[in-house]
């Protein structure tokens, strides 16, 4: 899903690298970027001021075992958006409520607001950001 599995896929990647290092002891391995992004942290606005301190699962738990970004979300909307709690209870385990649920109905796309909702988007300073 999105970025997640590319960097599921870079994770894998690295450790057979490693080893393959391991066993042949005349490999060094160098990882290095081909361009910078700014940097990209996982977080939310409740754990800010202890973002280095809070166990990695108080803010991963719900990205990581999301199913789908918010376009994938739209995709598998219906036409009239009324499969809106069953695609979000789907994606991400979420029970919406009907304020929720009219509040989606109107909007044109979603990423914003299921971030500032449930806390699963990726940002540049670990924190969402109200928008």
């Amino acid at each position: 899903m999105g970025i997640r599995s590319e960097i599921q896929a870079f994770d894998k990647a690295v450790k057979v690298a490693k080893e393959f290092a391991d066993k042949d002891m005349n490999t060094v391995i160098i990882i290095a970027t081909d361009h910078g992004t700014g940097g990209l942290t996982v977080g939310h606005r409740q754990i800010t001021s202890v973002y280095d301190k809070a166990p990695l699962s108080s803010f991963t738990h719900i990205i990581k075992d999301a199913k789908l970004t918010g376009a994938g979300f739209a995709k598998k909307l219906n036409e009239e958006r009324t499969n809106i709690a069953a695609v979000a209870k789907e994606a991400y385990g979420f029970d919406m409520n009907e304020a929720e649920i009219k509040k989606l109905k109107k909007l044109r796309t979603f990423k914003k607001q299921l971030a500032k909702w449930y806390q699963i988007d990726l940002t540049s300073v670990g924190l969402l950001v109200d928008t």
